[in-house]
């Protein structure tokens, strides 16, 4: 039979339930997992009095990220940023742009960090202008033009 504990999320975490809430995990989880990273702590009378406290936190930290999102939403969107790269015949690339590549471009560029599972890109192979979405949330998607150019000395 496996065994659960009762834990208070300090943190959101989609698959549990947003902070504050109180919830059932096996205590393997508990222990080895959410306790250590401080993203949850045992359900003790202690915590059960502060919930309330917690999920105040929560709520502006939560504020806070939304703001910074709709900032660089509005910074990136219909944005174009240029990669410089080593290409051969052809105008193919010795390797590829990868979504790090441009998420390092972005915060080069505008000065602002996002998250690279956020960019829907495919590697690119070729030099050349290609559109790329950032999602920032499931209704706040920003259009971006990716310029790979040759590095200086290159055709």
């Amino acid at each position: 039979m496996k065994q659960t504990m009762k834990l208070v999320l300090l943190e959101d975490i989609a698959s549990l339930g947003t902070a504050g809430s109180v919830v059932d995990v096996s205590s393997g989880y508990a222990r080895n997992f959410l306790v250590p990273k401080k993203l949850a702590e045992y359900a003790t009378k202690d915590i059960l009095n502060r919930v309330e406290q917690i999920k105040a936190a929560a709520v502006r930290k939560r504020e806070k990220v939304l703001t910074e999102v709709r900032q660089a939403f509005e910074i990136i969107q219909n944005g174009a940023v240029t990669i410089k790269a080593r290409a051969g015949a052809e105008n193919k690339l010795f390797g590829a742009i990868t979504t790090s590549d441009i998420k390092d471009a972005i915060k080069s560029t505008f000065g602002v960090t996002v998250d690279k599972k956020w960019i829907e890109a495919e590697p690119i192979h070729y030099l050349g202008e290609f559109p790329v979405e950032v999602k920032f949330s499931q209704d706040a998607k920003a259009s971006l033009t990716v310029t790979v150019a040759p590095e200086e000395g290159e055709a």
